[in-house]
């Protein structure tokens, strides 16, 4: 057989018990495997032990660092916001931290300071939500601006 040949048919053997395809209408060539039960006992159990070995090599695959960040320490102000997090895991496998930040009333100025304001913070007026990501590093980032540096604490700061 030329490299550019086609197979289009593998058949097993009439002796085997299983039928055989009458319809030669093409010019292909037609291969017959002849298989004992035998044979065919052992593809069976080996498929099963390719399975089972899937499935535990899934379970045991390690995680990623990414999703393994526990949660942020919450610094008191002096005028402490009513803050919240909610964690869940992005599309990559990450870990994700939604924060919320909110003063006692709808539109009342409000301010997120990322380690003791080394890092700086937001300033709004009303409530603030902001997303947090877990990096390789296993520690928080907030990339709103590109890649920042890890988060260790966090204050929520709110005026009347």
């Amino acid at each position: 057989l030329g490299l550019g040949v086609m197979i289009k048919r593998v058949r097993l053997s009439e002796e085997d018990g299983l039928p055989t395809d009458s319809l030669d209408d093409d010019d292909s060539p037609n291969f017959r495997l002849r298989s004992s039960g035998r044979w065919m006992m052992m593809m069976g159990r080996a498929a099963a032990v390719v399975l089972v070995v899937a499935v535990a090599a899934s379970w045991a695959a390690p995680k990623q660092a990414c999703s393994t960040c526990t949660g942020v320490t919450w610094s008191k102000t002096a005028a402490s916001g009513i803050h919240a997090e909610v964690k869940s895991v992005n599309d990559d496998g990450c870990a994700t931290l939604l924060i919320t930040c909110s003063g006692t009333s709808e539109r009342a100025p409000t301010f997120v300071e990322f380690n003791g304001g080394d890092l700086g913070g937001i300033n709004e007026n009303g409530n603030q939500t902001i997303t947090l990501v877990c990096g390789s590093d296993i520690h928080w980032h907030y990339q709103a601006e590109g890649i920042a540096p890890s988060i260790s604490t966090i204050s929520c700061s709110a005026s009347a």
